[in-house]
């Protein structure tokens, strides 16, 4: 019977690889996972609620049929089957949700991510759905910015969703205002600095149009605190959307080296989160098949030495050792086979048998927790093998 005390609910939209370790080293003996599409308005919203009902009623028929009481299941999803009656939470999603259940685990993630409806129960959390947001031909961080607004997303080729970030500022005046709060700083009214253009006019005490680069400086540096520990240890890249003008002054303050040099053009207060999706993802996508072609490159130079392989028993054994520095593998292939790391064994099987896992995916899982880097390829003809691998030593 379930007798564990879970941890509060908590709703991410930022996924670190911290929390897909945290989620992989689960030790608690049922795992639930779930995940399904989502929506925000119109009709489509009851139509999720009424698909996860439907799962849930999924869920609580696997964990019968693994010898789980009724009423324990039903006791184990109480939790979540409260989220049916909550009218405000169907209403605040973005483009996928999951879900993970343990014994003392309770979590929602909001992403923008198109998930497939599925569930799954079993001794540990089904995690790869995730892997698309760490894999470098996905996910980027978008940088909204302008004198009245600074807005921070999480992108993938799916969708944007809008994230916080602690200490970031809310607009120029938010940092103007807490940054002196004795000058009692303020704007008239319609008239926010035009970046580039030094004669925004301010009134307050001791402060003109000759202090407005200041402020603006003052605005960035706040910015790029509040970002820095975020993409210190990420490896997605940074999109700035903009004016032209205020783009070059955060080049010249900025410590990302995750900063595109291409940018989304113009005032982003005029532009809905799918507009600046749509504007954003080709230059993120030229970027990341730029990066994967020059890392194929690498693998190329380097294939036929101790360094590179394409061997995948090989690697699967340093992926899991942590010695995979680069995965390269071909989109929807799948190897069925089956990874013993207690043995260091891998068995490969021509045909998916009951007990089979996507040993190329475990490559990517195994790549990614231990700091690697993953490169998806579309085209099939770029990749001659199903996985390739450049190894750290």
């Amino acid at each position: 019977m379930f007798n564990g005390r879970r941890k509060e609910s908590i709703m991410e939209t930022n996924v670190t690889e911290k929390k897909l370790l945290n989620l992989l080293e689960d030790t608690d003996h049922h795992h639930v996972s779930l995940y399904m599409p989502t929506h925000q308005t119109g009709t489509e919203v009851r139509q999720d609620i009424t698909r996860f009902k439907n799962c849930l009623k999924a869920v609580q028929d696997q964990l019968v049929s693994q010898r789980m009481r009724p009423a324990d299941a039903k006791t184990f999803l109480e939790q979540t089957s409260h989220l049916l009656e909550d009218s405000s939470f169907w209403h605040h999603l973005a483009r996928g949700l999951a879900i993970f259940i343990s014994e003392k685990r309770f979590e929602i993630m909001r992403l923008p991510l198109d998930f497939q409806e599925i569930v799954v129960t079993g001794s540990r959390f089904h995690i790869k759905p995730l892997l698309r947001l760490f894999n470098e031909n996905e996910r980027f961080y978008l940088l909204a910015l302008s004198a009245n607004s600074c807005r921070f997303f999480l992108g993938t080729r799916d969708a944007l969703t809008k994230i916080s970030v602690k200490d970031m500022p809310a607009s120029m005046e938010d940092t103007l205002r807490y940054d002196n709060p004795e000058s009692q700083l303020q704007f008239h009214t319609g008239t926010a600095p035009s970046f580039g253009d030094r004669s925004a006019m301010y009134h307050g005490h001791g402060v003109g149009k000759d202090d407005s680069l200041d402020n603006i400086y003052r605005y960035l540096r706040q910015i790029d605190r509040a970002l820095h520990n975020l993409l210190d240890t990420s490896s997605a890249p940074l999109l700035f959307a903009g004016v032209d003008s205020l783009f070059s002054l955060f080049k010249e303050i900025s410590r990302s080296s995750s900063l595109l040099t291409n940018f989304v053009a113009g005032n982003p207060d005029s532009m809905k989160p799918h507009e600046l999706h749509q504007r954003a993802w080709p230059l993120v996508e030229k970027h990341a098949r730029e990066r994967a072609y020059v890392a194929l490159d690498r693998y190329q130079e380097y294939e036929g030495t101790d360094i590179a392989s394409s061997d995948l028993r090989t690697i699967i054994s340093y992926a899991f050792q942590g010695r995979v520095e680069t995965l390269l593998i071909k989109a929807h292939e799948q190897v069925w086979g089956r990874y013993t790391p207690s043995h260091n064994r891998v068995v490969l099987h021509e045909e998916r048998r009951n007990t089979d896992e996507d040993l190329i995916d475990d490559a990517a899982v195994y790549t990614l927790l231990k700091g690697g880097t993953v490169h998806v390829f579309e085209d099939p003809s770029r990749l001659g093998e199903p996985a390739a691998a450049l190894f750290r030593f």
